[in-house]
């Protein structure tokens, strides 16, 4: 039998629904601007959805095929993923609300500068223009703009970055579409906790059995390198406007799938921490925080935690943090919000990390 369009049979069971939420305040001010997320959309070739498909989707007619109704149906097989605005109120979480004012906070331009980044700043820079000038690809952004700014982030860190192009999640661990078929969506770059720093907690992990699939993350053990790192932010890159949203689809199945390994790997009550997550659309970045809602469930074993990922919520864009790279200011600027990350990710999601995962 000729297998049936995955998106085709999605699609047909999606319908539109409205998410709300309440939001309460924290203890700092927030500039508001309009939001982008809903950009004008071009149909993308089936080779930029992210699907591992070796056909084409043949959609019924007046169908709505939108990646904003990709969006909606994500995880109704599953777990489900949820995007909110900063318009929907705070994260619904205490740890992401924590992180959100770390991020955010008055004082973030005081990141100490390091020798090397005026000169690296400006190739960045040029590289940047000269491709939007141009048209480049995506190709182009991701090893000469976006990895760049990843090596500079997490330098003089315990922190590693590197491309991850085409690598996706275990089977187990992805987001599914309403007729239960698992998603298969990639991202371009991601930092993790470099095992000669944190030696002793690689190693106490291994010996408890690598989790359930032999991995230290998410990521199919066939990526010999991501799926021995315990993993941190990610970044996608679309070299086109037209594809924001369905960015946003990738970023937040790859993620959530980081998040729902968490999880699923806890030995004992804690909850993994949030995790950032950006999507780069040429000479912009956007950043997002992603974090997972547990909900009460009754484990046959005593020992096992009380609760399961119950939501995966992607939460952005965040309009005080959006960065460029046009001038050499607004790319320094966007350096010291990455370092922001970075020395978040090293310290609190490190030691949170290992609270939850470590016996």
């Amino acid at each position: 039998m000729a297998p049936e369009p995955i998106i085709q049979h999605w699609l047909h069971s999606i319908s539109g629904r409205e998410e709300s939420s309440e939001g309460t305040n924290l203890p700092y001010k927030r500039r508001r601007r309009i939001s982008d997320s809903h950009l004008p959309w071009i149909a993308p070739a089936p080779s930029q959805l992210g699907y591992k498909l070796d056909y084409v989707p043949e959609l019924d007619e007046g169908k709505d095929c939108s990646p904003a109704a990709i969006k909606r149906g994500l995880g109704d097989g599953g777990v489900k993923v949820l995007y909110m605005s900063e318009s929907d109120g705070l994260p619904h979480s205490a740890d992401a609300c924590e992180f959100l004012s770390f991020l955010t906070r008055e004082d973030r331009g005081t990141v100490e500068h390091m020798d090397g980044d005026t000169d690296a700043i400006k190739t960045v820079t040029e590289a940047a223009c000269k491709f939007e000038a141009e048209g480049r690809g995506k190709g182009s952004w991701v090893f000469e703009v976006a990895y760049p700014m990843m090596q500079l982030a997490v330098k003089g860190t315990n922190l590693e970055s590197w491309s991850v192009q085409g690598e996706t999640a275990h089977a187990d661990y992805g987001m599914c579409c309403p007729t239960h078929e698992t998603i298969d969506c990639t991202i371009d770059l991601v930092a993790g906790l470099s095992p000669v720093h944190w030696e002793g907690q690689y190693e106490q992990y291994a010996n408890q059995g690598y989790g359930l699939f032999e991995t230290f993350s998410h990521v199919d053990g066939k990526y010999g390198h991501s799926s021995k790192r315990l993993l941190g932010p990610g970044v996608k890159v679309t070299d086109s406007c037209n594809g924001f949203e369905m960015a946003e689809v990738d970023l937040g199945v790859w993620m959530g799938g980081l998040i729902r390994w968490g999880f699923e790997n806890r030995r004992g009550v804690d909850t993994p921490p949030p995790v950032v997550g950006c999507i780069m659309t040429g000479q912009r970045w956007e950043f997002y925080i992603i974090y997972g809602l547990a909900e009460r469930w009754m484990p046959e074993d005593p020992g096992e935690p009380d609760t399961v990922l119950g939501e995966v919520h992607v939460y952005g864009p965040l309009g005080d943090l959006t960065g460029w790279t046009d001038t050499e200011d607004t790319t320094a600027f966007l350096l010291e919000t990455l370092r922001r990350v970075m020395e978040y990710t090293g310290s609190s999601y490190a030691n949170l990390l290992f609270d939850t995962i470590l016996k």
